[in-house]
């Protein structure tokens, strides 16, 4: 299994065919369109977005005075989070929200654990 890096059909089918792998997962691209395998497997599309390349901070969502190595660690990091936190909304009946600003999605992953974890009584009886 290949996961990772695949967005077009044409790319799948070499992988494929060469026996470079028998199974591709396209998780990602799926968060934002649950059709995604069945528009590829249709030909009504031939390329899927890669919508990560694009979820970086930007100035309207890093602080001011965030120091540079924060900025970067949060843009290493911060895709995975917010991809994670388009599934969370999609369990929660929500849907993706492909417009969600950068910042939101890669920190509302851990706001929901926090308030989470607040919940918890502790020590456990």
């Amino acid at each position: 299994m290949v996961t990772g890096g695949f967005r077009t059909k044409s790319g799948m089918n070499s992988a494929l065919g060469n026996g470079v792998t028998n199974l591709i997962g396209i998780g990602r691209p799926m968060t934002l369109d649950l059709d995604a395998p069945n528009r590829l497997l249709s030909g009504a599309v031939e390329k899927l977005d890669c919508v990560e390349l694009e979820l970086k901070l930007d100035d309207r969502d890093a602080e001011s005075e965030m120091p540079e190595e924060t900025k970067a660690f949060i843009n290493k990091l911060g895709p995975g989070l917010w991809f994670q936190y388009q599934v969370m909304q999609i369990r929660r009946d929500r849907g993706p929200d492909r417009h969600m600003r950068k910042k939101r999605g890669m920190t509302g992953l851990q706001e929901n654990d926090l308030k989470a974890a607040n919940e918890l009584e502790w020590p456990p009886e």
